[in-house]
């Protein structure tokens, strides 16, 4: 991370390939919903059509709708770009090349704080803002590597930094040491 920059940028990242497979099915099954319904509709015609026949293809219609919101669930990420500087937020949704981003001022940022997280072997920095809200910026197999990168990320940010590697030990770090 270039501590001169006046951008930070915490990436969610690419989705795996088993999840990219997942969404390439749902999305594939939106349009075969879609296009079977089109197509009933077009076989009986629309003066043949009785409500019973109509609900059918209704429901394959929001078939098609469910898997396609199912592929984006797969296939979407996220990454926040935060200007320090002009004290503004970007939160970018991407899928593939398509992309869409909100703008907003940047929340009340608390501290960062490097977790030991029971469930995985994975050490994570996540980014507190607001009452009790955060954000997983990365995830570490190494601790020391967790807590450099926790300490420059809570450098460039100039917010607090806690060491929370140990359950039930939690402690703040002095900086000024470091």
């Amino acid at each position: 991370m270039d501590l001169d920059k006046k951008e930070i940028v915490v990436s969610q990242g690419k989705r795996p390939f088993w999840q990219i497979i997942i969404a390439s099915l749902l999305f594939t099954l939106s349009f075969f919903f879609l296009f079977y319904g089109f197509y009933k509709f077009y076989l009986m015609g629309l003066h043949e059509a009785n409500t019973k026949v109509i609900k059918g293809n209704v429901s394959f219609f929001s078939l098609s709708i469910y898997a396609f919101l199912g592929g984006l669930h797969f296939s979407v990420y996220k990454t926040i770009f935060i200007n320090t500087e002009k004290q503004k937020l970007k939160t970018q949704f991407s899928v593939g090349n398509i992309k869409v981003n909100y703008h907003s001022e940047v929340p009340e940022l608390k501290y960062v704080s490097v977790f030991k997280n029971p469930n995985s072997d994975f050490i994570e920095v996540n980014l507190w803002y607001g009452k009790n809200k955060h954000f997983n910026v990365y995830n570490y197999e190494n601790i020391n590597e967790a807590m450099s990168f926790g300490l420059l990320f809570s450098n460039k940010l100039n917010i607090d930094l806690l060491d929370a590697t140990e359950k039930g030990n939690f402690k703040w770090i002095d900086k000024t040491k470091s």
